[in-house]
């Protein structure tokens, strides 16, 4: 009995706690959310789970494009065939590089060589005979450059020298990739020295200045014209100070069958000279652009 009459209290207490959590649970269902704050509410979760979708796919195209890329790479290395095809498609063929086959550097108060080597990689088939070629002139021609340097140094004893070998590549296209060298030595004088390897990426040949242009151009005399009306401008101007041998006259002056080229960034060709080329020493190297339009009607 008196457990039963002790239990009343208790029973009295839950239910009066039940009345209370209803009377909550009514007021939450009748409460009115504002609506500027329900679409608020809406876009927070849109916004939410379009970043979730988003980020499923972006996590999804990379490992696709990582395995893509890697399938590629297999197949340039396995298959010369799908290689050769690939090298012809625009923005994949000619994968070419170049990278430091020797680096070399002797310094001390006296004198200082810093020299880099470089070698034209082509990843798509295999190497061409005239990339080889490239590679085996450019290391013989630097290596010769350090050999002298290093005779140099041992006969003169501490004399005051130095050479810098540097390179980079100016155009990777789709058609063309080039390489410029740059060769700088002194001792009681200095001199730069800069050499020019374009290569034609349909092909894997190396080109040379005349190759841009038909065979029956006299593209020499057009050019030469073009160098010595800007030569005669400059002079004009005061801008610039040019050397020719003997009595050769400005008038005489023509350019050399392959004289050094590049293409500058509006696809100009720019026909370079050496210091003491065609300028004392003091000038530098000296470049010259030629338009468009003075040669459009001879370009291949």
């Amino acid at each position: 009995m008196n457990n039963n009459l002790d239990g009343a209290p208790l029973m009295e207490e839950r239910l009066e706690d039940n009345r209370h959590l209803l009377a909550l649970k009514k007021a939450y269902h009748q409460l009115e959310i504002p609506m500027d704050a329900a679409e608020r509410l809406k876009d927070t979760i849109h916004e939410v789970k379009t970043r979730k979708r988003r980020r499923s796919w972006l996590q999804g195209s990379i490992t696709v494009f990582a395995a893509a890329c890697l399938c590629i790479l297999l197949l340039l290395n396995s298959s010369a065939t799908i290689s050769e095809a690939m090298s012809k498609i625009p923005g994949i063929g000619g994968l070419f590089e170049v990278v430091t086959f020797r680096h070399y550097e002797n310094a001390t108060d006296d004198y200082y060589a810093k020299v880099d080597i470089p070698k034209i990689v082509y990843y798509g088939m295999d190497e061409s005979e005239s990339i080889t070629e490239i590679n085996q002139e450019i290391k013989g021609y630097v290596e010769s450059l350090i050999s002298k340097f290093e005779s140099d140094i041992k006969v003169n004893g501490n004399i005051h020298q130095s050479m810098d070998v540097t390179y980079r590549v100016i155009l990777n296209n789709d058609h063309w990739f080039s390489l410029r060298i740059d060769v700088f030595e002194a001792e009681a004088s200095s001199s730069e020295h800069t050499l020019f390897y374009h290569i034609d990426k349909s092909t894997g040949g190396v080109i040379q200045l005349k190759d841009l242009f038909l065979e029956s151009s006299d593209y020499i005399s057009v050019i030469s014209e073009e160098v010595k009306r800007q030569m005669k401008e400059n002079i004009k101007n005061g801008t610039d100070i040019y050397l020719f041998d003997g009595d050769i006259d400005i008038d005489d002056f023509k350019i050399d069958e392959n004289q050094s080229f590049y293409f500058n960034d509006s696809q100009d060709i720019v026909i370079h000279f050496d210091d003491y080329e065609i300028a004392p020493g003091s000038e530098g190297s000296k470049d010259f652009v030629i338009p468009k339009e003075a040669v459009k009607d001879i370009l291949k």
